[in-house]
């Protein structure tokens, strides 16, 4: 009986070792554990190290094994969390957007092509430009609309549009001198925040639309003379 209790006092202290090892060799932040263990009556300096930690709970009955276990469990679930939410990353969504600008342009400008995140040489940038979508309208009379996208929260202002026009006219200079075999004729700007009052005065002024997408729906914001 003697020689099964000591066995069973052994098993479970190797298992503690192992359950502190397993939270040392995660990636979970020593402060964020002491935290955690401060909810079982158990206080830290913060200066402590893992393996004075580690020394130290193994001789102690409590967090039982048991607690050690779930919070190991949680903490794998954060994790996974955090390592999902960065398998997609920001670009990634606003692809998506793009796309779906990508579909609704082809029948509102009765489109003969459209095309998504294309790249175009300009005559002094070093980089090409990404143009989020690119359509083709009419086959012998061809005219090239760039569509910026702007999936964000915070709104367009005067500099959102002066970029794009500054990159539409490096682009026209390039074609010009036969590094680009086309230049854009009409520009756009879709986004799912508002604009403000400056940017579309600004665009107005340059005949660059500007429509804002929300609820499904695609609402012109200013007037062009080409829609």
């Amino acid at each position: 009986m003697v020689w099964f209790l000591s066995r069973n006092k052994s098993r479970n202290k190797s298992r503690r070792e192992e359950l502190l090892n397993e939270i040392k060799r995660s990636k979970t932040k020593k402060g964020e554990f002491i935290k955690w263990l401060e909810k079982h009556d158990l206080f830290f300096k913060k200066s402590v190290s893992w393996k004075e930690l580690i020394d130290d709970l193994s001789h102690r009955r409590k967090p039982t094994n048991k607690e050690l276990a779930e919070y190991i469990k949680d903490m794998r679930k954060t994790m996974s969390k955090v390592r999902t939410s960065s398998i997609t990353p920001r670009h990634e969504k606003g692809h998506k957007f793009e796309k779906k600008v990508a579909r609704w342009a082809k029948r509102y400008f009765n489109a003969d092509d459209v095309k998504t995140n294309i790249l175009v040489n300009g005559l002094s940038s070093k980089r090409p430009y990404e143009v989020d979508v690119h359509v083709i309208k009419g086959r012998f009379l061809r005219k090239d609309i760039w569509i910026e996208c702007k999936n964000r929260k915070s709104s367009i202002k005067r500099v959102d549009v002066f970029k794009l026009l500054s990159a539409a006219k490096d682009i026209e200079g390039a074609c010009k001198d036969g590094r680009e075999d086309f230049y854009f004729d009409r520009l756009a700007i879709v986004s799912t925040s508002d604009f403000d009052l400056d940017a579309l005065s600004y665009a107005e002024d340059n005949d660059v639309a500007c429509f804002r997408y929300t609820n499904n729906k695609y609402e012109l914001k200013n007037k062009v003379s080409w829609i």
